[in-house]
């Protein structure tokens, strides 16, 4: 008799890391890159043109940028989208 799964099934690929993950590991990213480029969330803050509160949003999980954000981030950090958030870090599961 063949197997039978509730309608909610849906496999989870074990490369795709889930959106928590990817939170933490931006969160994590981007503290990490800010310290070691010296400057501070309100520096950060007044080059992104936003409030030294949202920056610390990021950093604590609390809330994440938007694309444009992430651009810019990406930009003034001198590194990929995909560094920024963590994509290539195969240690969250």
């Amino acid at each position: 008799m063949p197997r039978t799964y509730a309608a909610s099934f849906q496999p989870v690929s074990p490369s795709a890391p889930s959106s928590a993950c990817l939170a933490r590991s931006y969160a994590a990213s981007h503290a990490a890159l800010r310290t070691v480029k010296g400057v501070g969330q309100k520096q950060l803050a007044e080059k992104l043109s936003i409030s030294y509160k949202t920056v610390s949003h990021w950093e604590t999980g609390y809330s994440e940028p938007s694309i444009a954000q992430l651009i810019q981030l990406a930009d003034f950090f001198e590194v990929s989208i995909d560094d920024l958030v963590g994509r290539n870090n195969d240690t969250c599961i």
